[in-house]
């Protein structure tokens, strides 16, 4: 209950000042109860009003009534701009007091109901605006930047709950403005109080106050699906419908799980989902249309369809998809809109085209985006199409590069510029106004003078229509040509001139007369009087001039006439394609027939050819030339005599008259022409006679299509003809009856046999999504929905419903048993479609008594027995266990959302066993060759040696390594080297991938262990007493310092003189604070007395050599096996692993020498059991059986023998560890080198020559030491588990081998036997590796590696 009425207070808090109707008590506590899953509870009146009665009693609770005239749900602040128009009108704006509920009086004591008999709708419950602001706004105190008219804005947000508020909506209820609206989102958005999210409309976005974001599950699943990178929400997998596209099969597709408008306001969920989607599909392309629906947007408006679209253009922006075109697999010479990731190592399918990202005009950006403010628009016009050049500009690219200036102002000067010429000395920056044709589109293309000239060369197009490529354009660049007649040489001439206007203005209308000349208008004007004030100044220079001419007075602005030029009929594509088919039939042997495709063909073939070239073309890729088009350009051809064009008409054999056109160039002799006609005759009556071949064979088809549906008719009554009916707007559609679809008549046998396959496909898909395609096995004629819908029908009859219900059940039942059988043959039973309908029904009907089931008679199975051992359980029984995905306690630090841990840490119960990490077995001759792989992968390319590393896997068995590299890849450990195919090369095709090889140090970067240890070294070697420690410091830093701490090793000086200094400047003003002045300056002064940790391990280093006498000498031969073949021998190499039987039995006869006689017999038997069983080895369980005492001293002997040089025996350790002698360690091994032999066991830091790469080395160290500092006391197992994707089993326990050995780790276990405890941990315990524990070992620094 304190939860419930602290959910109502928070509730209230929400809806402001004003609260809310007391109605939606109701709804808060039903919003309550739906949040808990572990409890239910009945809301009714009586159950709301005892909650009322507590509510009310609350301190912060009010009851009242909204103040006479407030029609806002929260108080509005008057905005700035008010009431500075008040003040500028002489008006007083009145500010006033926020409104406040009229309470009543002792509404605490008196009952819900009564209270709303009283007072009605009116009657609210609120908060204290105190209460209701710390609630809003997270705190009491108010930043300076929250000002009334923000707060408002901040309520009516915080009243939208997870649905939030749009700008637009936020406008309409504040009566703000749009830029006041956008000034109060960007204060909230600083504030952090909301969050501003784009939705579909224009300009519009959503602002969600930061509450519900982080509390909704809504938005939690959005930000949860925005962090998976790449892995989207799917429920399953469906059919995939692009068959147009791919051309094959159905594949499998995602299922994404629904979204809605929201969702879209995230663009990486939308990318996560694209991708995933484009992943699963064939070649990673995806058909475009309906793309919307098909990642989970279910019933989309148009606004979310436009918006999706400038979603996709964002994506194509930022490199991660882009539009192709395919080839359809179902209509020749048609292309489908697709979409296509974008990735390095993924080709185009055959016929597929890209779809260039400039056919959207709105994402193309030209020049300048902004406008200019000290250069005129005419000019800046002028600028962008001269920087633009032989390209030119559309409309939109320079509305765009004058940031996206109003579109009729520019289309207006550039009509002006191109009706009139510049002077000769700036003809080249003359506007030339074309049209062009970019698929269905046609536009305005803008080019100056001097580019269009350009173009028409480079392009050597032919315009006869204008006479601008005729210009002269010499004396671009010369000075302008001026008549002397335009300068005035004295003041009276000017005046002059000037009052000649003045008559022109007071003639009202009057015509007057006036001679080219001018001279007796000048002579007939009286002088002008003298003017008052400073006189004018005369001309600077004395410029000879004549009377000025009437003709350069400005006219009257009146309309584009006839005598200006009007836009250019000039088609810049039409052009192209003309030299585009000119081309054509060049390459067609100079004459070809416009009747055939092949024309069309070669056009296409052309355009794709100059596209890859970067050549201009008439339409893009992919765009296929249309008959009347193509006519048109040829004829075009032959009226400029590029061409020649021959209509004539050839006879078929059938008699019938088909026409033929032949182009051809000029200068084909007549010859050739003759032998093309009667080639093209020749190829027509071929043709003729395969149509009319076709035609007798679809004929032959619809014959027998006629007879199997008159049969059927006969069975299911009349075929129904499909409907076609074309809607055309204002015309009403009219139906025949011939037209209409016949309904199908329904029988008793017809509803027995629907209700039969009903309860068959049903059972067949009870673990998938229903389809009930299998309807048309026994249905042709009927739709498929008809047969569903009259199910339906006969299903709203309960008993009716019963009776199937129980037919499904007793179905599955007699499927399951028999399904796949020679009774009752299923190829695919997990398939809803792809069996015969027909036999199951026949076999339901023969096998099920469905009278029995109509009456309610139901088999009862006997009843089950229990079994009463676990022995009994497991043989009568499959006893299914989950495998343990992670500890149990994992969360408490892989959570990342501290209540998300804490409702886990409730829900968790204690464990008394540690958590078994157990993963299975795998075969130990494919782990070794994994081991083999990340080696030579992990090799640098200047140490890499392509014959060094065939060798070393090849010792590691081909067909393993084979089944080893598809292992990593399917892990993620190696991923596929990007290269060019076109250009192949030698070396690695396979690399350790990106994510692998950031794993490689663990979760620390390799710097904090660099600068930790460096802070550590000047503090123990006193380079300074004392130091200022950083404002930002480094995370190493960070962890010496906390190290240093924690052993008291550190003072603290904190100088606070500087903040206290500026209190009393700054007076509790947060404006006028600067970072200077709360900042603290922090000096550290380290301790004279460090306590160092001690040095390795001395016990655990190699046996020292002992010179044995000539008795204890081996008598083998140096550089074999025990059976006879080559051994890597210490007297030829000094790297890795010895398997020379004379080497071994020397070291073993060293070895023995100081030993007892019981140890030496001891050692004597557990190497000949070691050699009998040769590689298999001995497990730990035959290993301690060789000694009767404690097991602790023979492992302690096993470990010394382990050490020698070269070592006795040695361990593998894959999945179980297994001692083996020295003399079979070849199984174990690689071979890196054949001259000498020399055998390594494969490590992850090593490289082809069996040499330690130190920095891999040292990040293996650091993982493992990481890992262990962040999980104090953790299991080996568990350590295992946790680096499994980077170092296996053996690597792992050679880590701690080190480690433990240099002291910077120390193991904890159970055993207590003195020799045990001179092991190393990971010996302890062989096989128990859940109790052996692992800790940074004291006095010593973890960092310190």
């Amino acid at each position: 209950m304190d939860e419930l009425v602290h959910h109502c207070l928070r509730e209230l808090s929400f809806d402001g000042d004003l609260g809310c109707n007391v109605s939606r008590l109701r709804e808060f506590i039903v919003g309550f109860y739906t949040s808990q899953y572990d409890h239910t509870q009945l809301v009714d009146d009586a159950f709301c009003a005892f909650v009322w009665s507590i509510v009310v009693q609350q301190p912060s609770v009010r009851v009242g009534t909204l103040p006479p005239g407030s029609i806002s749900e929260v108080y509005i602040a008057p905005q700035t701009s008010a009431k500075r128009k008040a003040a500028a009108k002489g008006e007083e704006l009145i500010a006033g007091v926020p409104p406040s509920l009229e309470l009543v009086e002792d509404a605490r004591h008196k009952h819900l109901q009564d209270l709303k008999r009283e007072y009605g709708d009116n009657l609210r419950i609120a908060v204290d605006p105190g209460t209701s602001f710390a609630a809003i706004t997270g705190s009491h105190i108010k930043p300076p930047k929250l000002s009334p008219m923000v707060y408002s804005a901040l309520q009516l947000i915080t009243r939208g709950r997870e649905d939030g508020i749009t700008t637009v909506e936020l406008g309409r209820k504040t009566n703000y403005d749009q830029k006041t609206c956008f000034y109060l989102i960007k204060q909230l958005v600083e504030l952090s109080l909301i969050i501003k999210a784009r939705r579909g409309g224009v300009g519009n976005h959503i602002c969600i106050h930061k509450y519900f974001v982080q509390r909704s599950p809504l938005w939690q699943q959005i930000q949860d699906e925005e962090a998976r990178n790449g892995e989207a929400m799917v429920t399953g997998e469906r059919a995939d419908t692009d068959e147009e596209v791919t051309g094959q099969d159905r594949s499998s597709q995602i299922l994404f799980d629904p979204i809605d408008s929201r969702h879209l306001s995230s663009l990486p969920l939308v990318k996560n989902r694209i991708i995933k989607l484009l992943k699963g599909s064939r070649t990673h392309i995806h058909q475009s249309n309906n793309l919307l629906m098909t990642i989970g947007f279910v019933h989309p408006t148009k606004t979310d369809r436009r918006f999706f679209q400038t979603r996709l253009r964002e994506l194509i922006q930022q490199g991660v998809i882009e539009r192709v075109l395919v080839p359809s697999s179902k209509m020749r010479d048609r292309t489908i809109k697709c979409i296509r990731l974008v990735t390095s190592d993924n080709q185009l399918s055959e016929g597929s085209v890209v779809v260039r990202q400039d056919v959207d005009e709105d994402e193309k950006v030209v020049g300048h985006n902004e406008v200019r403010a000290n250069l005129t628009i005419h000019k800046q016009v002028s600028n962008s199409l001269e920087e633009a050049g032989p390209s030119g500009l559309t409309l939109n690219d320079i509305c765009i590069s004058l940031g996206n200036f109003d579109k009729r102002t520019i289309e207006l000067l550039l009509t002006r510029a191109s009706n009139s010429r510049p002077p000769a000395h700036l003809l080249d920056l003359g506007t030339l106004d074309l049209m062009e044709t970019f698929g269905r589109e046609r536009r305005h293309r803008y080019f100056t003078l001097a580019a269009y000239k350009c173009v028409m060369a480079s392009e050597q197009l032919q315009d006869t229509i204008t006479s601008v490529i005729d210009v002269d354009l010499s004396r671009v660049g010369d000075f302008a040509i001026l008549d002397p007649k335009h300068f005035y040489t004295t003041t009276a001439k000017l005046h002059s001139y000037q009052d000649s206007f003045k008559d022109i203005t007071s003639a009202k209308g009057k015509k007057r007369k006036r001679d080219e000349e001018g001279s007796n208008e000048e002579e007939s004007e009286p002088p002008p009087k003298p003017k008052r004030g400073r006189p004018c100044k005369t001309p600077a220079l004395t410029i000879v001039s004549t009377t000025p001419s009437h003709s350069l007075r400005p006219s009257k602005r009146s309309r584009t006439n006839g005598g200006g030029k009007s836009r250019s009929n000039i088609n810049i594509s039409s052009l192209r394609r003309e030299n585009e088919l000119f081309k054509v039939i060049e390459n067609m042997g100079g004459i070809a027939n416009m009747h055939s495709k092949d024309i069309y063909e070669a056009h296409t073939a052309l355009l794709d050819t100059m596209s890859q070239a970067k050549e201009p073309t008439s339409a893009p890729v992919g765009t296929r030339l249309d008959k009347r088009t193509a006519e048109s350009t040829l004829k075009n051809l032959e009226n400029r005599g590029r061409i020649k064009m021959l209509r004539t008409s050839l006879i078929a054999p059938s008699g019938v008259s088909r026409p033929a056109c032949l182009v051809y160039l000029p200068d084909t002799p007549q010859d050739k022409v003759n032998a093309f006609l009667c080639q093209v005759e020749e190829v027509q009556s071929i043709e003729a006679k395969s149509v009319l071949r076709k035609k007798a064979e679809e004929a032959r088809t619809q014959r027998e299509q006629e007879i199997r549906g008159a049969i059927k008719e006969t069975q299911q009554g009349p075929p129904i003809t499909p409907t076609a009916s074309v809607k055309k707007k204002g015309k009403v559609k009219e139906e025949t009856e011939a037209s209409r679809r016949p309904r199908f008549h329904w029988t008793q046998e017809f509803d027995e046999l629907a209700r039969d396959a009903s309860a068959i496909i049903r059972a067949r898909c009870r673990a998938s999504r229903l389809d009930l395609s299998a309807f048309d096995q026994v249905f042709p004629t009927v739709p498929r929905n008809s047969v569903r819908q009259r199910i339906t029908h006969l299903r709203d009859n309960t008993s009716e419903d019963t009776y199937m219900k129980r037919l499904e059940d007793q179905w599955y039942t007699i499927w399951l048993q028999y399904r796949g059988t020679p009774h009752l043959p299923d190829e695919d039973p997990n398939s809803s479609s792809n069996f015969n309908l027909i036999n199951h029904i026949e076999f339901l009907r023969k096998h099920v008594d469905k009278n029995a089931l109509r009456v309610g008679f139901v088999e009862c199975e006997a009843p089950s027995k229990l079994a009463i051992s676990v022995q009994e359980l497991h043989k009568f029984y499959e006893v299914g266990e989950d495998v343990v995905p992670a500890p149990a306690w994992d969360f408490m630090w892989g959570t990342t959302v501290e209540e998300g841990r804490e409702k886990q840490f409730r829900s968790q119960a204690f464990t008394k066993e540690p958590d078994s990490m157990y993963e299975g077995t795998k075969n130990q001759k494919v782990q070794l060759a994994e081991a083999a792989l990340k080696m030579v992968f992990g090799t640098p390319s200047e140490l890499y040696d392509p014959d060094s590393a065939t060798r070393l896997l090849h010792s590691a068995g081909d067909q393993c390594v084979s089944v080893a590299r598809s292992n990593l890849l399917h892990q993620g450990v190696l991923s596929k080297l990007v290269r060019d195919p076109r250009q192949p090369k030698p070396g690695r095709m396979l690399k350790i991938s990106d994510a692998n090889l950031n794993c490689l140090g663990g979760p620390f970067p390799r710097g904090l262990f660099q600068d930790a240890i460096s802070l550590e070294d000047i503090a123990v070697e006193r380079v300074v007493d004392e130091m200022e420690w950083p404002l930002i410091p480094s995370e190493g830093d960070i962890v010496t310092l906390l190290q240093l701490v924690s052993e008291d090793q550190v003072d603290f000086t904190v100088d606070l003189s500087q903040s206290r200094a500026a209190r009393q400047m700054i007076d509790w003003n947060s404006k006028r604070a600067d970072d200077e002045d709360i900042e603290t300056s922090i000096r550290l002064r380290f301790s004279r007395t460090f306590v160092v940790g001690p040095g390795g391990n001395q016990d655990q280093s190699p046996e020292s050599p002992v010179e044995p006498d000539s008795n204890t000498l081996g008598q083998g031969i140096h550089g074999t096996t025990l059976d006879g073949k080559e051994a890597a021998c210490t007297l030829k190499t000094e790297v890795g692993v010895i398997n020379c039987s004379a080497c071994i039995d020397t070291a073993f006869a060293i070895f023995t020498s100081s030993l007892s006689q019981s140890d030496r017999d001891l050692a004597r038997r557990i190497l000949d059991s070691a050699h009998r069983l040769r590689e298999t080895g001995l497990n730990k369980a035959e290993c301690l059986g060789l000694e009767c005492g404690v097991g602790g001293h023979i492992l302690w002997l096993v470990h010394r023998m382990t050490l020698t040089s070269p070592p006795i025996l040695f361990w593998t350790y894959f999945n179980a560890p297994i001692l083996v002698a020295a003399n079979y360690c070849g199984a174990w091994t690689v071979a890196v080198s054949d001259g000498p032999l020399t055998l390594v066991t494969p490590r992850r830091w090593l490289d082809l020559r069996g040499c330690r790469l130190d920095d891999t080395w040292g990040a293996a160290q650091q993982a493992v030491v990481s890992v262990v500092f962040l999980h104090p006391g953790i299991s080996q197992a568990e350590l295992q588990w946790r680096l499994r994707m980077v170092y296996d089993r053996q690597e792992i326990i050679d880590l701690l081998s080190s480690l433990q050995e240099e002291n910077v780790l120390e193991c904890q276990t159970d055993a207590c036997v003195e020799t045990i405890q001179s092991l190393p941990g990971w010996l302890k315990t062989l096989d128990d590796e859940e109790t052996v524990f692992w800790f940074i070992a004291k006095n010593h620094h973890w960092y310190q590696i």
